[in-house]
């Protein structure tokens, strides 16, 4: 038996509209998704899912929560993808079992809810022992971050169709009011149609979740907004940024800061010294002017002079 039919309910012109159509629990419109739905259960994947009808392959990444593998389910064929958790590492690594249980708890319950073409569709979870698999749509391609190591700096109008799809995806979790809090090439997918896939929530909470962190960072340094890298109190402008660090990356195939940096990945501190130095990353001068444009604004200091994800879809360059 096969997994139940991607992006049931979902339509561009139901985007245009601001509702948005989510697999088995009807349409969820805007600022509707919660913490408190997401502590609904849902006992309906497909059969499949359970232990014995699929099978685990190769590592194709790895992360920090864990590692991502190729899978087969058995009765189909179907190749899938299974991110693999091992909840006593996370113990180990100073919070508690049942802390980091409840935070996967949360991120399987998000990607339920969540169905929409340009993010990685999930397809079902299962447990054994201290393992949790979580069950996601294969995208062939691989990551963004892997193409650029291939291929080098993206073509002008390869960036803008990219661009567009990333923030189609990022204005469907926006206006469900999460912020992915995570956004680079390497968390992006692409289909072999050339279809881009968000992917990785990991680090995803709902805005009102999103208070300033002192324990430790959330998400990618070098690909933060300043309030995030800072630790101060956040909210969806902080994918903004990111989504202009993501662009810049396949523009140059260089991660941002790099120009201004030291080769190799700065230290913490040496970030921070210089985002607080500089403001923004620095634009290569041979770059699109419409191109430059979007990007000066996502990089606005100040979050809220940031644009949402729908001005930016109307932005000349796309």
């Amino acid at each position: 038996m096969d997994a139940t039919p991607l992006f049931m309910n979902w339509s561009r012109e139901g985007e245009r509209q601001g509702s948005f159509g989510i697999i088995r629990t009807g349409v969820v419109k805007p600022g509707a998704l919660t913490a408190e739905l997401l502590d609904v259960q849902d006992s309906g994947e497909a059969s499949w899912v359970r232990e014995g009808h699929w099978s685990l392959g190769k590592v194709i990444g790895r992360g920090a929560t864990g590692t991502v593998h190729m899978g087969m389910i058995k009765d189909t064929g179907r190749l899938i993808a299974v991110k693999v958790i091992e909840m006593h590492h996370h113990a180990r690594s100073g919070a508690s079992g049942s802390e980091h249980a409840h935070h996967h708890h949360r991120e399987v319950q998000m990607m339920r809810l969540l169905r929409h073409p340009n993010l990685v569709a999930f397809l079902g979870s299962t447990s054994r022992g201290n393992e949790l698999f979580i069950l996601q749509e294969w995208v062939p391609g691989g990551s963004l971050l892997a193409l650029l190591s291939s291929f080098g700096r993206l073509n002008t109008k390869v960036v803008r169709h990219y661009a567009r799809q990333v923030l189609h995806g990022l204005a469907y979790l926006h206006a469900n009011t999460i912020a992915h809090r995570d956004l680079k090439c390497a968390n992006l997918l692409v289909d072999a149609g050339g279809n881009v896939k968000i992917a990785d929530f990991g680090t995803s909470a709902v805005v009102s979740q999103c208070r300033g962190n002192h324990g430790q960072l959330i998400g990618t340094p070098i690909y933060m907004a300043p309030e995030l890298l800072f630790q101060g109190k956040h909210g969806l402008p902080v994918d903004i940024w990111a989504f202009g660090a993501a662009v810049l990356e396949m523009a140059t195939a260089l991660a941002p800061w790099r120009i201004q940096g030291p080769e190799g990945m700065p230290s913490i501190d040496y970030l921070r010294c210089l985002v607080a130095k500089e403001h923004a990353p620095a634009l290569p001068l041979d770059l699109d002017a419409a191109l430059r444009s979007m990007l000066m604004q996502c990089f606005c200091w100040r979050s809220g002079d940031r644009p949402t994800c729908s001005a930016l879809l109307a932005h000349d360059f796309l």
